[in-house]
């Protein structure tokens, strides 16, 4: 029997509609993305949770892992979170603002610094490193900006802590739906 790849996803794209599983009448959401439309497995924690938060028409990202099922070829998507973006796709009012506002130098090296202390480890940084990794191989840019774990950075209930170098940027709470904004804000070019 072959062994299904796995590896996590951040898509966007638009809330079509929730479709019902055998025990739950929003186990799946259809999502509308750029490559086209989508089912995609709601956890057991988001299915009450997005109750009156979405409805059809709303932008939305998307992040949780995906399985390539190995006889039909393809990819099962289950969310583990969900949050709803305007359709410019601009930050989020929820992230913390950064200590400098520098823009990095082209000479200086960029790196992303992220907490791997205990406290942040419970809340999720090594899921951030593990995506952090994967957005920078697809994107080509793995060579050019390191991703380093890092020990603590101090106040530890309001991790996972990630900081943008050269120019210092710090942001707290970090969730894996709000890294596809920071990586374009900070790792351009």
């Amino acid at each position: 029997m072959a062994t299904a790849a796995k590896s996590h996803f951040c898509l966007e794209g638009r809330l079509l509609g929730f479709t019902p599983g055998a025990s739950s009448p929003r186990k799946f959401m259809t999502v509308q993305t750029s490559t086209g439309e989508i089912s995609v497995k709601l956890s057991k924690s988001l299915r009450l949770m997005l109750l009156g938060y979405l409805t059809a028409g709303d932008w939305i990202r998307l992040v949780g892992k995906q399985k390539l099922d190995p006889e039909t070829q393809e990819w099962r998507y289950k969310a583990h979170e969900v949050i709803k973006i305007s359709e410019r796709r601009s930050l989020s009012p929820r992230l913390a603002s950064p200590i400098a506002a520098a823009k990095p130098a082209p000479h200086q090296p960029q790196k992303v610094l992220v907490c791997n202390k205990s406290d942040c480890r419970k809340r999720g940084s090594g899921a951030l490193c593990d995506f952090l990794e994967t957005a920078l191989a697809a994107s080509g840019r793995a060579e050019q900006i390191t991703v380093k774990q890092t020990g603590c950075m101090d106040r530890c209930k309001t991790g996972p802590h990630v900081v943008f170098m050269p120019g210092k940027q710090r942001y707290s709470k970090v969730t894996a739906a709000m890294l596809p904004d920071l990586i374009q804000k900070h790792l351009q070019g």
